[in-house]
């Protein structure tokens, strides 16, 4: 069982549950992971911490990333900058970051978003080494696609229920 006050990893490299990433997987095709560790990483491409995906062409990758970038201060802003650049040249990127809650981010994300997709219920992460589920997040969870758009368009949101993310997502796993 997870113990909330397990102090032997970072929490910035708990990870993505496999049924969210195939949700997301067969609606965007993804091309590399922009924020991954070899442990952890949900693509064949992927750009780990020390490669510096704010320094790399996103683009010599495909043209869709995923990004559960690391929630410690500061490192999601990082990748959401070249997010938005990126998607005014067609490049799609989807993010697993929490819930607004009025960060500098916010701004940023409801003026150049395309999508936001909104759960029911909080997303329990994975343990970096231990085949568990973290349960205890403390605020919800959201996925924003940055994609080409009208600047003058609002988001798209999108309200699914956790449980049938999962289901459809662990169906399309275990095939």
């Amino acid at each position: 069982m997870f113990d909330r006050k397990d102090k032997s990893y970072d929490k910035d490299s708990l990870r993505t549950p496999r049924w969210l990433f195939e949700w997301l997987n067969e609606k965007y095709l993804f091309d590399v992971d922009l924020a991954a560790s070899r442990s952890n990483a949900l693509c064949r491409d992927y750009i780990t911490e020390k490669e510096d995906s704010t320094l790399l062409n996103w683009f010599e990758f495909g043209d869709s990333g995923f990004c559960n970038p690391p929630y410690s201060k500061g490192k999601i802003e990082s990748l959401i900058e070249p997010a938005i650049t990126y998607a005014k040249d067609n490049f799609t990127s989807v993010f697993v970051i929490p819930e607004l809650n009025g960060e500098a981010r916010t701004k940023d994300i409801m003026l150049h978003a395309a999508k936001i997709i909104h759960f029911d219920r909080r997303v329990n992460f994975w343990h970096p080494t231990k085949d568990i589920e973290c349960k205890g997040n403390n605020r919800g969870t959201i996925c924003v696609e940055f994609s080409k758009k009208p600047f003058d368009v609002p988001a798209q949101h999108i309200f699914c229920t956790l449980s049938e993310v999962k289901e459809r997502g662990l169906e399309i796993y275990c095939k």
